[in-house]
């Protein structure tokens, strides 16, 4: 009945491994991640661009325009070239990549960033005879890497004779957290020749801000999830502060119609990776009206957190489902607010795959012990489940899942059964390959 069962384990170290080879992901140290800034950046213009940038005209002006004149008061020849090479230096905090830069994955965030060795040596080379004032009211939020407010005017020679005392200190070979004054490299290969790439508006006539936000503070909405309803020609499009609305798929729609609203269940909070995290319909949806969603809650009476995996059902006569029909299938403690994974899917046998990430904030540090790496846990996981009983029992009294035969887990002591591949990070979106069976 599964014919892939060898393929899942065959994955299994395959995927751990990719777990540790994914590259790092854009991340402002605000948690945001980057955009294209509202205005051109007159200093730090390499991320006027995509990938975007971690400032706007105004934190620029802040954070890299006022101070850099600052530090290197001399108005001499040399003094002027260093100007420049702190100019670049604190357009760090624009980097798409501040918060690995800046080690932000650490349990405390430095204030100076790792700079990637060719700059670091260009640094050194401009600045490292001249006069710069470390007093702390010339600071913005950022430091010179090795310099500490508040030491008069130092000369970094003073401090690090050479350039390899110093670069092998506060450089980088890791293109991923390290800062550099040159333009991001593009990602993937450029457009063919003759051919431009455009993006239009899919559903131009629709009005996404009539969707209700959750309170004053929210002032955007998140898209975490974009569904074909199947069995019909209609459109889901689920919102990270707990709605999803379905539409009909045409180019001239122009109304909506609210299938869930449950922003009371979830737990949602701007610029995190809390919320509505994933929707799917069972493939039977024509048939049953089930369709599935994986939300975070707020703390219980315990001051436990929670992801929850939970079913609804779609009215017979509308569009839209009554909260009553929730059935929960299973919760997961979450301690942080980062990486919780998004969509399940099913496979071309009915079983549901389901992604539950670490939980590990990016910025906690090293975390011990690994839940990705304990089979006990759900955390770090690809789970599969045969959801199909419920389906065919529809009380609060009957298995909601069943263990697939197949899950290589199965029989195993003190392991979680649904798990099929561990030591996973944040898997968000999957799809599945009927060809390939995987």
């Amino acid at each position: 009945m599964y014919p892939f069962r060898s393929t899942w384990v065959a994955l299994l170290p395959l995927m751990a491994l990719l777990s540790q080879l994914i590259s790092t992901h854009p991340l402002c140290l605000d948690g945001n991640p980057p955009s294209i800034p509202g205005g051109p950046l007159t200093i730090c213009k390499i991320y006027n661009n995509y990938p975007g940038s971690c400032c706007t005209v105004e934190t620029e002006h802040e954070e890299v325009w006022y101070p850099r004149g600052r530090y290197a008061p001399s108005r001499d020849s040399d003094s002027r070239k260093c100007r420049k090479m702190i100019s670049r230096l604190l357009c760090a905090s624009c980097n798409p990549l501040a918060a690995h830069i800046f080690d932000g994955e650490s349990s405390t965030p430095q204030n100076w960033p790792f700079l990637c060795q060719p700059f670091c040596e260009r640094f050194y080379d401009a600045c490292a005879d001249v006069e710069i004032n470390t007093d702390a009211r010339v600071y913005g939020p950022f430091r010179i890497p090795g310099l500490s407010a508040s030491q008069g005017l130092v000369k970094i020679r003073d401090l690090f004779p050479t350039q390899s005392s110093y670069c092998t200190r506060f450089g980088s070979n890791d293109k991923g957290a390290c800062h550099t004054d040159k333009p991001t490299e593009p990602v993937g290969p450029p457009p063919p020749p003759g051919r431009v790439i455009k993006l239009t508006a899919a559903y131009p006539e629709l009005n996404f801000d009539q969707v209700p936000i959750q309170n004053a503070r929210v002032n955007r909405h998140h898209i975490t999830d974009i569904k074909f309803v199947p069995g019909s020609n209609r459109v889901a499009v689920a919102f990270q502060t707990g709605q999803i609305i379905v539409f009909a798929n045409r180019r001239s729609a122009t109304t909506f119609d609210v299938l869930l609203d449950i922003r009371d269940r979830v737990y949602y909070r701007e610029s995190s990776e809390l919320g509505l995290m994933g929707l799917t319909f069972d493939p039977n949806f024509a048939e049953n009206r089930y369709f599935y969603l994986k939300y975070t809650t707020p703390s219980n009476a315990e001051g436990t957190n929670a992801i929850v995996l939970s079913r609804f059902r779609k009215s017979e006569s509308s569009w839209s489902a009554d909260l009553s029909t929730e059935r929960i299938f299973f919760n997961v403690n979450r301690p942080g607010v980062q990486h919780h994974s998004g969509t399940p899917i099913f496979d071309d046998d009915g079983l549901m795959i389901i992604p539950i990430g670490d939980g590990i904030n990016c910025c906690s540090g090293p975390t011990r012990p690994i839940p990705s790496r304990d089979l006990s846990s759900l955390r770090g996981k690809l789970l599969r489940i045969d959801a199909r009983r419920s389906a065919a029992q529809d009380n609060d009294y009957s298995p909601l899942y069943v263990i697939p035969e197949s899950n290589p887990f199965k029989d195993t002591r003190d392991a979680r059964p649904e798990t099929v591949p561990y030591g996973l990070r944040n898997h968000y979106k999957m799809t599945w390959d009927s060809k390939l069976q995987a």
